[in-house]
């Protein structure tokens, strides 16, 4: 997109991308062709200049259609909110016992995934 603003901190939880630019009708149908994709595919990642902002889908999504006209504009907004997945923690069980101390003589194999 030509012109930007807005501004994201790398890192910072609650970080957005925006951007705004002239487009033709079809180039701007694009986009909205290819977020639908993205959720589809069950994540959006946006990329604008050096900022970058990737989301993973939720279950469940708020969907906002606002259409009329603006003085001399015609204007649909589109808004998509979903809660923040939250990754399932990952455990491990393996048969037979560990070292407590993985450096200590005879420790042998592998260390547990934990």
């Amino acid at each position: 997109m030509a012109h930007q603003r807005g501004h994201r901190e790398r890192g910072v939880p609650g970080g957005m991308v925006r951007a705004r630019t002239a487009l033709g009708i079809a180039q701007a149908a694009g986009y909205v062709d290819v977020l639908a994709q993205a959720l589809r595919a069950g994540g959006v990642t946006v990329r604008s200049g050096g900022e970058l902002v990737a989301l993973q889908a939720g279950e469940r999504t708020e969907f906002g259609l606002d259409v009329g006209e603006d003085g001399t504009y015609s204007v649909v907004r589109l808004e998509l909110r979903w809660e923040t997945p939250v990754p399932e923690e990952h455990l491990d069980i393996v048969p037979g016992m560990w070292p407590t101390n993985p450096s200590s003589p005879g420790a042998d194999g592998p260390s547990p995934a934990w």
